[in-house]
């Protein structure tokens, strides 16, 4: 026996499609790398960099630490200039989140 009700129900979840990406490539090693921290502006995100930068610094001699922040905070779908500068100029680079 069936109802008919009236209602419809519908599924809200989208059919997955997921791309296949890579994480950037790691230096075998720190040690003669420059290395930037860019601080997204959120709470804590400053906090987290410096403790972080204090615990590789202990571990490894970087040939430069360049730390910067963007002028504005972003949000996930801001463009990021900053980012771009610290990659032509370091070897790796650490993008320090917060909240």
């Amino acid at each position: 026996m069936s109802l008919d009700t009236g209602i419809e129900i519908l599924d809200p979840h989208a059919e997955e499609e997921v791309e296949g990406t890579r994480l950037a490539l790691r230096p075998a090693r720190l040690d003669s790398k420059v290395i930037g921290f860019l601080d997204n502006t959120k709470a804590n995100a400053n906090v987290l960099l410096a403790r972080l930068e204090e615990i590789l610094a202990s571990r490894h001699k970087f040939a430069k630490i360049i730390r910067q922040a963007p002028s504005f905070e972003r949000t996930v779908g801001t463009p990021t200039p900053e980012l771009d500068a610290l990659a032509a100029e370091c070897q790796v680079v650490v993008n320090g989140v917060g909240d």
